[in-house]
C-alpha cells in the first residue's frame, strides 16, 4: 500500500498512547487510519526480523538492512529503529529499485566529467 501511494518511508509510532502507521509521503507524515494499533504492532516486529534486529534487545538506536518483495520487484529497505517519546518508533525508508540509483547521464554533469567518471 505504501509504494501504491509513493511513500518514501513507513513509519511504526506510538502518539498519545495508541500505536499507529504512517507514510512519509512528500515530506507530510499521514497516518494510516485504516491500520490497527495491532497491525502497526506486527509490521513493526516483520520490518525489525526482516533488518535482523535482535527481538528483546534494549531500546537503543538500531540500523538495519531488509530486502522486501513486492509485486514480483526486490526493494531494498533502511530500517532504524529509535527511542521515541512514548516508545520505541520504527522507521522504514523504501528504495525504488527502478529509479535509484541515478544513471550517470542523469546526475547533470558535463559529458566530459561523465566521460571521465566512466573512463576510471
Amino acid at each position: 500500500m505504501a509504494l501504491r501511494r509513493r511513500a518514501s518511508h513507513i513509519e511504526v509510532l506510538r502518539r498519545r498512547g495508541e500505536w499507529g502507521l504512517y507514510f512519509r509521503i512528500d515530506g507530510t507524515l499521514y497516518r494510516d487510519r485504516s491500520a490497527t494499533p495491532q497491525a502497526a504492532l506486527d509490521a513493526m516486529k516483520e520490518f525489525s526480523a526482516a533488518a535482523g534486529f535482535q527481538a528483546g534487545s534494549a531500546a537503543g538506536p538500531s540500523a538495519g538492512r531488509a530486502t522486501i518483495e513486492i509485486d514480483d520487484l526486490a526493494h531494498q529497505a533502511i530500517v532504524r529503529s529509535r527511542p521515541g517519546a512514548e516508545a520505541a518508533q520504527l522507521t522504514v525508508k523504501l528504495i525504488d529499485p527502478i529509479g535509484f540509483p541515478k544513471r550517470l547521464d542523469d546526475l547533470g554533469m558535463s559529458t566530459e566529467v561523465t566521460d571521465l567518471l566512466r573512463s576510471a
